[in-house]
């Protein structure tokens, strides 16, 4: 499972759009955190999120700990 977080903005200078991608089978700690001020749009950026898993995840690919 993979989802696109955003781009570097560092790159946008010079007009290019790296992606920052979230990728669960590369990771060591597939926690992530999700934090802004009221109005930031954290809300809308985990919707996103969920989409973007949900559409990549294949069947019986995910395991939820302490159900």
């Amino acid at each position: 499972m993979k989802a696109l977080l955003g781009y570097d903005a560092s790159r946008f200078k010079h007009q290019e759009r790296s992606p920052i991608v979230w990728e669960y089978d590369s990771l060591i700690n597939p926690h992530i955190t999700i934090s802004g001020l009221s109005g930031a749009g954290k809300s809308h950026t985990i919707r996103a999120f969920m989409e973007q898993l949900a559409a990549s995840a294949r069947p019986g690919q995910h395991a939820f700990h302490g159900v």
